[in-house]
């Protein structure tokens, strides 16, 4: 943790997750957290007042750890309609009835940023293993695998930006 500075939202999955105090990289990273990283950023805004104003707070969304999967961030940041509606259709499933496109606008932003730190991540981690090696190894391949890798939108684009940054 001294190493890999982590957001509140980090140490609090850290204490639900099965292995508390280990894999924390993986917890800030991996398609098994994200979802709940960003329900989690989302949920400290809606406590602030910001964000979800006309919504119950016992909503599935707003009160049950881990209901929020990975895979509903990638449907969000697909969403290109003016209106985010595949935003608004995803939140009536968590029976969040009532956002507004101003709410839509940041789920979608709260996402976006804790996905893109999961691709420069996943760079920063490709690269030190690779500088790691050394030069013996400059003709070798990184294999990458997982469903955020291969269908989260830009994700790759993002490795592929963090890992040019690094040289």
């Amino acid at each position: 943790p001294e190493i890999l500075p982590q957001l509140p939202f980090d140490q609090a999955i850290d204490l639900i997750s099965p292995n508390p105090g280990y894999q924390h990289l993986e917890k800030m990273m991996s398609g098994m957290y994200l979802g709940e990283l960003s329900r989690r950023w989302a949920v400290d805004l809606y406590q602030k007042g910001q964000l979800f104003m006309n919504e119950r707070s016992d909503c599935i969304f707003l009160s049950k750890d881990l209901c929020f999967d990975a895979k509903y961030c990638s449907m969000i940041l697909g969403d290109t309609t003016a209106d985010l509606e595949e935003v608004n259709r995803i939140l009536h499933q968590f029976h969040i009835v009532h956002s507004t496109l101003e709410d839509r606008k940041i789920i979608k932003h709260i996402i976006y940023y804790i996905i893109r730190r999961s691709a420069r991540l996943m760079a920063s981690f490709i690269h030190a293993i690779y500088t790691h090696m050394g030069k013996d190894f400059n003709h070798c391949s990184v294999g990458v695998d997982g469903s955020v890798y291969k269908y989260t939108p830009n994700y790759q684009e993002w490795v592929f930006e963090a890992l040019h940054e690094l040289g």
